[in-house]
């Protein structure tokens, strides 16, 4: 999902704390250990906090429980096969007899938006944290955040999680001798996290960019202000970017290609090797402009017509599916790619401004632990996949076991593990 995992919160919210609150106006509380906490109170004692903060706190949690359910239920789809010659570099790890077509339609939703919405998200406090904390400060901690973990991972993590898949087309090999094989081969998998090292590179730079130009941010709310406050035009303006950034490439490549081989666990969706700081950058500049002076504010013009958004969403959604049932690839389906990628990263969040801008007790354990939720849950998953394989249940059966035991196992370890200093301070 740095990162819609380590979306900063508590840069932003840090950044209140010191009196620089950026135009967020989100009053915050802090947890023992300094890291920032979405409250019903704000520091000072007995005000309400405006809940400005809470819908994308909530919405970062959201896109993790479906990475969560996007993986559990790959192993279901009838579209799933193993990689051969070499499975664990494959997206399904675990390929089940049960399958069933409405696990297609739900991954090819989820494909379509989330991931660039993720990386949208992760850009949006990006510039505040850059003005309070400087560059060198900035980068150290996204070193740390998203670095650590990534390099942890995909040394311990993904070729455990992997593991079955070896399991399944060659029962002799030890799992010694398979991680062995897996750090040391020229196809390194790396899961899930090759959102990581892709946000740090993105964080790096945006460093430069602010280094380059601190004042960025004042030209854009002189010059650009009305892409910014009106939906439509910022829409136009994504949208041109990003058919230039991503039909290209998916004609070259096509959709689902991977690039990586031979870099380690350094892994990149082909056609999205653009498109994806697309994204970023566009969140970068709505927090630059000022959050709450936009159109992604609490107020502002997404909530105010959020069921135009979601009926646009379900219309590009559909279109998209019925385009690629047709082609697999080429101009047609690129164009109806990107018309939903955005409408239906902006209906999302134009719901979450409008409905669920507050918070509770399970909301906020889960946006606490989303992160650590991301780095912990594809072991998880795999695994129950692979315990159920001889299980005679349906599909529509499993997938919900696997499901709610990754998402509940991944989330408890992760309020274990944050009880720890250090690791808090990481996850």
């Amino acid at each position: 999902m740095g990162s819609v995992p380590t979306i900063a919160v508590e840069d932003r919210l840090a950044a209140i704390r010191h009196g620089d609150t950026g135009g967020t106006g989100v009053g915050v509380d802090f947890g023992p250990d300094g890291t920032a906490m979405a409250g019903e109170h704000s520091i000072e004692a007995g005000r309400r906090e405006p809940q400005r903060a809470f819908a994308y706190d909530n919405l970062r949690a959201f896109i993790i429980v479906m990475v969560v359910l996007q993986h559990s239920i790959l192993a279901y789809m009838v579209s799933a096969s193993l990689e051969k010659p070499n499975p664990v570099l494959g997206t399904f790890i675990v390929v089940d007899p049960s399958r069933w077509l409405g696990f297609d339609v739900i991954a090819l939703f989820n494909d379509v938006f989330f991931m660039s919405l993720m990386f949208f998200i992760s850009g949006l406090f990006v510039w505040r944290s850059l003005q309070r904390k400087g560059a060198g400060s900035f980068l150290r901690d996204r070193a740390l955040r998203l670095g650590i973990p990534f390099a942890l991972v995909v040394t311990f993590l993904t070729p455990l999680a992997v593991y079955p898949a070896l399991l399944v087309s060659h029962s002799g090999t030890s799992y010694l001798a398979a991680w062995r094989a897996m750090l040391t081969a020229r196809g390194w998998p790396s899961g899930p996290v090759w959102f990581l090292w892709i946000l740090l590179v993105l964080d790096c730079f945006a460093a430069l960019v602010y280094l380059a130009a601190p004042r960025l941010d004042q030209a854009l709310r002189t010059r650009w202000a009305p892409v910014f406050e009106r939906p439509l035009m910022f829409l136009g303006v994504l949208l041109g970017v990003s058919l230039v950034a991503y039909v290209p490439l998916e004609v070259l490549f096509g959709p689902y290609r991977w690039f990586g081989q031979g870099l380690g666990p350094f892994w990149v969706q082909s056609s999205r090797t653009l498109l994806y700081p697309t994204y970023f950058a566009a969140g970068v500049a709505v927090g630059a402009f000022g959050l709450t002076s936009s159109a992604f504010s609490a107020e502002g013009a997404l909530s105010r017509r959020t069921r135009q958004w979601r009926i646009a969403g379900v219309i590009a959604f559909v279109s998209a599916a019925m385009v690629a049932s047709a082609v697999t690839s080429g101009v047609a389906y690129g164009l109806v790619f990107v018309l939903a990628c955005a409408l239906m990263g902006l209906a999302v969040i134009s719901v979450f401004l409008a409905h669920a801008n507050g918070t509770s007790r399970m909301w906020r354990s889960l946006s606490d632990n989303s992160y650590g939720i991301f780095l912990l849950h594809y072991p998880f998953v795999t695994w129950l996949q692979y315990l159920l394989l001889g299980v005679g249940l349906s599909a529509v059966a499993k997938a919900p076991i696997v499901f709610c035991g990754a998402l509940g196992l991944s989330w408890a370890l992760t309020a274990g593990l944050r009880r720890v200093p250090v690791v808090a301070r990481v996850i």
